[in-house]
């Protein structure tokens, strides 16, 4: 988040272009009890997961979801202890949803991963204040 102050909403969209792995974590700063990840393209390309706290809690089958040749448009939406995620426009129904039976949580960072040595490259769209610098990374002026 801009100034790492903790939010219970997040709204991120993005476009990723990678072979597999489009990774996006929300978590909270010096806690990892409060960790969600999101996966589109996982196992080879051929799966999307949400982990809570690295348990996968879905586990859905979404073949060639990713392209290492061109970027794909992606979204994710938390809200306290409920994520949802989808492929393509916001308006478009997610592909994965989960709602964590404990209590709410709070965020004060999200990153972007691919793995496994493989390249990606990602367009943030939901968060002008992130800057890029050469080597991909971002961060917040």
């Amino acid at each position: 988040m801009p100034d790492a102050s903790l939010v219970t909403s997040i709204n991120f969209t993005f476009e990723c272009m990678a072979v597999k792995d489009c990774q996006v974590i929300f978590s909270r700063w010096n806690d990892h009890t409060q960790k969600y990840q999101v996966y589109f393209g996982a196992y080879s390309n051929t799966r999307s997961l949400i982990n809570n706290n690295a348990a996968h809690v879905v586990d859905i089958q979404t073949p060639d979801i990713v392209s290492g040749t061109e970027f794909r448009k992606f979204w994710i939406r938390v809200n306290g202890n409920t994520i949802h995620a989808g492929n393509g426009n916001e308006d478009t129904p997610a592909i994965m949803s989960y709602t964590d039976p404990g209590a709410a949580r709070t965020y004060s960072h999200v990153s972007v991963a691919t793995c496994c040595n493989d390249y990606g490259y990602w367009k943030i769209h939901s968060h002008s204040q992130f800057h890029e610098y050469p080597n991909g990374a971002y961060t917040v002026p």
